[in-house]
């Protein structure tokens, strides 16, 4: 997992690229909404590297927009990502913080700082058990997931 760069000015593309070099597949929860991805963002701090909580923003028409979206579980399928092939993403810097709104309102440039991805991942999908009593599970799951992180690069 690795970013086309280490250093990018304020509204730049950051470009991603998670690469299976296995032989066999790897699962992941991937998404059809806009606003949710198959990554996380983590932050550098002084006692380590801190998760971030936002969404990405959805496009409305032609222009992006902020909406808090709350989704019922399960959201996402397990997705494959086949042997020796990539996945890609390229994220604009833009994010939706999480707080109280009634109304759309636009995204923010993320925060200037130092920053790496997180993509987790498992070699094996399990059958859930029990789906009609508990809706919310996903009726096929990852089995034990791994985390990979990209390089670092910093937000000038």
């Amino acid at each position: 997992m690795a970013t086309d760069k280490t250093q990018y000015v304020r509204g730049e593309i950051v470009k991603l690229k998670v690469t299976n070099n296995l032989d066999t597949p790897i699962w992941y929860i991937g998404y059809s909404q806009r606003d949710l991805v198959f990554w996380e963002l983590e932050r550098a701090q002084s006692e380590g590297w801190q998760s971030m909580d936002f969404r990405l923003p959805a496009i409305e028409g032609d222009r992006e927009a902020c909406r808090i979206i709350l989704y019922e579980q399960p959201v996402g399928v397990v997705t494959e990502l086949k042997p020796h092939s990539d996945l890609l993403y390229e994220w604009n810097q833009k994010i939706c913080p999480f707080k109280t709104v009634t109304e759309p309102f636009g995204p923010e440039t993320i925060e200037r700082g130092k920053y790496r991805f997180a993509f987790r991942y498992s070699l094996v999908t399990v059958k859930s058990e029990d789906v009609e009593a508990e809706p919310w599970k996903r009726p096929i799951d990852l089995g034990e997931t791994k985390v990979v992180y990209s390089n670092e690069f910093v937000l000038e």
